[in-house]
């Protein structure tokens, strides 16, 4: 009897053969996968590498809206997923000889959808008849139970996710289309503009506030404050309310000028903050954007590579909470042998450990936990985000913190001032989780009540009301899940999209003209589009459906209902819908492409512009002004408002592929280029032995070979090499 295992990635089926038995690796055009023989039983660890399949419109789009669609493979979609191709045949060509099929995808809706696809289609078996490993950590024990205790079909999940993948369809592509027609329709261009059905709305809350920060009138206010230094400490307190009348503080601040203070009252109090919870994958994302600036996706993707190494367990997970199953003592004890944390879980299993818990729950995988599996090799990012959630895991069995909250009156000349102070007593969970918890402590000098401090320094300071802050990256996922529109596993990646495609930019979050216009226009024409409300009550729908509460078929017979009403309307203002987007494209092309003031002939505008050959930059003033620049057909180019500091030229920001962005001048001949291309005395290529020589380029002089093209040899150069010549 042969048995087919389909995991999602290569390096898990590697993983999943090996704790199964003593695999023997095998190679399919290029593509690995594993044979482990079980007795009279053989079985096949082969793999995925995310989606195999994607959906495709059955016959070319005419109008909109379109629902005729299928499943194909994904490399038929796009040549960029050619490599997905030998996945696919391996698939198809091994199943024709398995008994028994069973999908080890990750336990979500996500991995649910994968294994599905590539068994109904690749391996074209009968989905119920096949079977589901469910695991929440690459664990060898974890591995094995999971193998001998096979689920059947997770058919709620495969329906919620194909439902999913076919709205989120409906809504994108009809959306693109129409949008796409109405700027047709009166430029006579084809521009795709992306909508989705949660990043559309999502777009939506981030413009809401760039709205509210754009109507904000800030007004001035001062506050009053005095300093004073006692046994080297030094004290500020404030007056007990800020002053919109700026008369008013300067009336009680020449009150108190050269008047002592005089301690009132000192109130003592202990306090407490509770241990955390343990880590869901949206808190996690909080704490790393906070310690380390990780971006919510990037930190999605090193928490995935920890969980594929067998380090923690499952991170897409919204569970605050372990499982009784989960052998917690087990975890520590393992951990105790990285010297790093040694000492901690000594103290720990000297104790009950009962964690803390938070409210959220997961019936798929339990809250992020490390394994207890010894890292071998992590890089620096991997390594800090490892210790975040060890020490997260420690801090959750720990006490409270406990400290003395000081709270001081200070009297000066019948004007109170406030001072506060913290003081631990009991560090609690801080002594596992005291780096990242952000908790520091407020030192006061000893005072003593009718205490007189002779020497302060009165101070007033004027300040501005602000704005409410812009998103971030990190905040625009919580508020997100907070308006319950996404998933845990798709929020991030929603936000990376609208930074690709330019509808949003920088860590403080600032909507681009055309994400504005986007917004703006299909709230105005189809407000539905843009709705939260109305991608709120799909996600619910489709809990429903996880819930069997409803069929898939249910909720894409609503959501056709609704983009027929939706599109109907959009048709009837389509010229008008095009009009008012090609104006913010206008202006967001003229944000990109904006270069400066042509320096030849001082009157005309560079702008980027895309010829036959590649992109370039040209005087607007053409044909009067002939400037032009050569740009690298190999790197993105960003304008910036910098002038060159040696030849006055505007200068670009250039990124490469896997190269960090580099600052240069369009002027190939600037100084700053080295301008030359000079021979090198006694150095051959050592490819093919011709003269190396030092060439010139947009980025600077390098060294070539000097029968290029035939031989494409090139190294750094050295700035002395430079010099030299």
């Amino acid at each position: 009897m042969n048995t087919l295992i389909l995991t999602e990635k290569p390096n898990v089926a590697e993983k999943i053969a090996n704790f199964l038995g003593k695999a023997k690796k095998n190679v399919y055009e290029g593509v690995k996968y594993y044979e482990v023989e079980e007795g009279d039983n053989k079985i096949y660890v082969v793999s995925a590498v995310g989606h195999l399949y994607k959906l495709r419109q059955r016959t070319p789009i005419r109008d909109y809206p379109f629902f005729d669609v299928e499943w194909v493979e994904t490399f038929k979609n796009s040549k960029k997923s050619k490599y997905v191709e030998p996945y696919v045949r391996l698939i198809e060509d091994i199943s024709k000889d398995m008994d028994t099929f069973v999908n080890a995808c990750d336990y979500d809706i996500e991995g649910s959808v994968i294994g599905h696809n590539a068994l109904a289609y690749g391996a074209k078996t009968d989905i119920s008849k096949s079977f589901r490993m469910k695991f929440s950590s690459l664990t060898k024990d974890e591995i094995i139970s999971a193998y001998e205790n096979l689920n059947p079909p997770d058919y709620p999940m495969i329906n919620a996710g194909l439902a999913r993948h076919v709205l989120d369809w409906y809504y994108g592509i009809n959306t693109s289309k129409a949008m796409t027609e109405s700027l047709k329709k009166v430029s006579g261009r084809y521009v795709t503009l992306s909508a989705g059905r949660v990043q559309t709305p999502t777009l939506k809350f981030l413009l809401e506030r760039e709205i509210e920060i754009g109507q904000f009138v800030s007004e001035p206010y001062w506050i009053l404050f005095i300093e004073f230094k006692k046994d080297g400490i030094s004290v500020k307190a404030s007056y007990q309310k800020e002053f919109f009348d700026e008369k008013e503080a300067l009336a009680i601040f020449k009150d108190i000028k050269n008047k002592p203070a005089i301690v009132k009252e000192i109130s003592k109090k202990e306090k407490r903050i509770n241990p955390p919870h343990p880590f869901d994958l949206g808190t996690l994302q909080k704490e790393s954007y906070k310690n380390f600036s990780f971006l919510p996706k990037r930190t999605q993707d090193i928490a995935q590579s920890l969980y594929e190494a067998g380090l923690i367990s499952y991170p897409r997970t919204s569970s605050q909470k372990y499982p009784n199953s989960l052998n917690l003592r087990s975890i520590v004890e393992k951990l105790k042998k990285i010297d790093d944390y040694s000492g901690h879980c000594a103290e720990l299993l000297k104790t009950e450990l009962i964690p803390t818990e938070g409210k959220k729950d997961d019936p798929a995988h339990p809250a992020i936990h490390p394994t207890g599996e010894l890292p071998k090799k992590l890089t620096d990012d991997q390594a800090k985000l490892y210790d975040l959630i060890v020490r997260r895991f420690f801090a959750v069995f720990a006490k409270p913190y406990i400290y003395q909250s000081i709270s001081v009156e200070m009297d000066v000349n019948g004007n109170a001032f406030f001072a506060s102070g913290r003081v631990g007593i009991d560090p609690g969970f801080l002594k596992y989780y005291g780096d990242y918890s952000g908790v520091e402590e407020v030192i006061l000098p000893e005072l003593s009540e009718g205490e007189t401090i002779e020497k302060i320094s009165p101070k007033k300071e004027e300040k501005a009301t602000k704005p409410p802050p812009r998103y971030n990256p990190s905040s625009a996922v919580s508020e997100m899940e907070k308006l319950g529109i996404g998933t845990k596993a798709t929020r991030a990646n929603i936000v990376d999209i609208l930074y690709d495609r330019n509808y949003i930019d920088g860590r403080q979050i600032i909507v681009t003209d055309l994400g504005e216009g986007i917004v703006g226009t299909l709230e105005k024409y189809c407000p539905d589009i843009v709705s939260v409300e109305l991608t709120k009550h799909f996600e619910e729908q489709m809990e429903k459906i996880q819930e069997n509460e409803i069929t898939k078929e249910d909720i894409l017979s609503e959501a056709k209902e609704k983009l027929v009403d939706i599109f109907s309307k959009f048709k009837e203002k389509e010229e008008d819908i095009g009009k008012e987007l090609l104006v913010y494209l206008e202006r967001e092309e003229r944000r990109r492409n904006y270069v400066g003031i042509c320096p030849m002939c001082g009157e005309g505008e560079l702008f980027i512009r895309t010829g036959r050959f590649g992109p370039f930059i040209a005087c607007q003033r053409y044909p009067e002004c002939n400037a032009t620049f050569s740009l690298p057909s190999n790197c993105l180019v960003t304008p910036t408002e910098d002038k060159c500091k040696i030849c006055g030229f505007p200068v670009v920001i250039a990124t490469r592929k896997r190269s960090r962005p580099q600052t240069v001048c369009i002027n190939l001949e600037c100084p700053s280029k080295n301008n030359y291309s000079a021979p090198m005395d006694g150095k051959n290529c050592p490819r093919c032995g011709a003269n190396l020589i030092i060439k010139k380029s947009f980025y600077g002089p390098f060294i070539g070979c000097s029968s290029y093209p035939k031989c494409r040899y090139t190294e750094k150069v050295l700035e002395e090499k430079a010099e030299e010549n």
